[in-house]
Order: C-alpha cells, then sequence, then structure tokens
C-alpha cells in the first residue's frame, strides 16, 4: 500500500475543498456548498489534504479553540473509501492537535463507518444533538482525552 500523509491546505485551495466536500455531502455529512464556506472553513481550521502517494484523496481538519480540538472535517472521495485511509488520516491529525487537552467532535448516528473510526482512535460517545447543522438530522457529540 502506498504511504497516506497530510498537507496543509492553502487559502487558493478553496475549489479543490469544495469538491471534496461535495463528494462527500450525504444524510450523514453536511458539506460546505460555496465558495465563501470553503475560504472561510481555510480561514479557521487546521486543513490538510490526504494524500495517498501524491494524489490527494481527501480532507481532514480541526478548529483550534483553547484547549479543545475541534475535530470538524474528515472526507475521502467515495473511489477510496472502505480501504482504511480515513482511519490513517484521522491518526495523522490527531496527532498534529496533541497539544491540545482533548479534541470533540459531531457525528451522524447512522454514520456506522465514521462511529466505528472514532472509537477505536479513542474517542467516547458524550452526547447528542438534535438538527446541530439545520439539517434536521440528530448528531453524536465524541470526545477524547488527550492528556
Amino acid at each position: 500500500m502506498e504511504d497516506i500523509s497530510l498537507v496543509k491546505a492553502k487559502p487558493d485551495d478553496w475549489s479543490m475543498v469544495l469538491e471534496f466536500e461535495r463528494a462527500s455531502k450525504s444524510k450523514f455529512f453536511s458539506a460546505l456548498e460555496t465558495e465563501e464556506e470553503a475560504k472561510n472553513y481555510l480561514a479557521e481550521s487546521q486543513v490538510f489534504f490526504v494524500l495517498l502517494g501524491k494524489e490527494a484523496i481527501g480532507t481532514v481538519s480541526y478548529k483550534p479553540e483553547e484547549d479543545s480540538a475541534y475535530m470538524d472535517g474528515l472526507t475521502i472521495s467515495p473511489k477510496y473509501r472502505k480501504k482504511g485511509y480515513a482511519k490513517i488520516a484521522l491518526h495523522l491529525i490527531m496527532e498534529k492537535a496533541k497539544d491540545y487537552k482533548r479534541a470533540y467532535l459531531r457525528v451522524h448516528p447512522q454514520n456506522s463507518f465514521g462511529v466505528i473510526i472514532y472509537l477505536k482512535e479513542g474517542f467516547r460517545i458524550t452526547g447528542w444533538e438534535d438538527n446541530h447543522y439545520g439539517d434536521n438530522e440528530p448528531r453524536l457529540l465524541m470526545e477524547k482525552v488527550t492528556e
């Protein structure tokens, strides 16, 4: 298997980020829709492309907060899913966010692949939110204390 690595996205990479978001949109994932949303995401979060060799196959990100890292994105292009790349990408981004006291995220409860990946990385379910993203879908709150 080729190496999986992360490379920091730059502000002018917004259109490529938007492509991965749109390819991942589903009942389980409220994707970014506009250029403005993508640019704001790149400005506010630490966004990385997931590389398989030299090819970008997705994105992974976290939003720095005072003592926490909000894991606010993980996309893998549909043709590369179910091959273990999301698990590796999550592990790599957690390494980048290791100086925060905790990491947390929201995931759709029916996104069983996502929930399992997060549980295996040491996250635990801490709560439930209805309609957090305005899509009339629930989300599980998950957290990992890193110290």
